[in-house]
């Protein structure tokens, strides 16, 4: 199928509806197989491609959405994130312990990683204020910033259960595009073969016709 989604899905629904009400058309299909309850099968087809479409369509609309509101929340909160780190390296430079808690070594840029590392960060230094309110990080602003990690979490995961639904409606899609596809191939040979002799009919169905010039 090299035809466009939309032209696809047009130009064989109209096909098949001509075909269902055209008495003469439906008369020679007839002849080959293609009565009323046969073109309803493709009529079918036609409408569940046309559903998986717009599914695949919402779906890859709802995951643009959850990537663009998590790495929106993320900018900000990675930046706060940064400078705190930076702080707490200083606070805590010679508490080994400490350091190792709150993951001060060498950061991953992976981002569930840092948003596990973020989240023990803020739960851990949360027990313990004193050296980073010495450096005028107040206990409300780190309360905020692990509600903040705790929101990009859940957001996090909306993306990733998002892209999941994407990536099903898409094989959705192509198994329902698969099916039309390969009834449409079949259809067009018919259609092609009970209307050899009037290329007219066939031209009203969208069948292109051979020029025998």
């Amino acid at each position: 199928m090299r035809q466009s989604i939309v032209y696809f899905l047009s130009s064989s629904r109209n096909a098949i509806e001509i075909s269902m009400k055209n008495k003469t058309i439906l008369k020679k299909l007839k002849s080959v197989g293609y009565d009323l309850p046969k073109l309803k099968e493709g009529k079918v087809l036609n409408e569940e491609a046309t559903i998986m479409q717009m599914m695949y369509k919402e779906k890859y609309g709802n995951q643009y959405n959850n990537s663009q509101n998590f790495y929106t929340q993320k900018k900000d909160t990675e930046k706060n994130y940064k400078k705190h780190l930076q702080l707490a390296r200083v606070a805590y430079y010679e508490d080994k312990e400490m350091i190792n808690r709150l993951h001060l070594g060498r950061q991953s840029y992976a981002v569930d990683q840092w948003l596990e590392r973020a989240k023990t960060f803020y739960t851990v230094i949360l027990d313990d204020t004193t050296k980073m309110n010495a450096f005028g990080i107040s206990v409300s602003e780190l309360d905020q910033m692990l509600a903040e990690v705790e929101a990009l979490i859940a957001s996090r995961q909306d993306q990733i259960s998002s892209k999941g639904e994407a990536q099903n409606a898409t094989q959705q899609r192509n198994d329902a595009f698969d099916a039309l596809d390969a009834w449409m191939r079949d259809f067009r040979k018919a259609a092609r073969f009970a209307m050899r002799d009037e290329p007219q009919l066939l031209e009203s169905l969208g069948i292109k016709v051979a020029s025998t010039y």
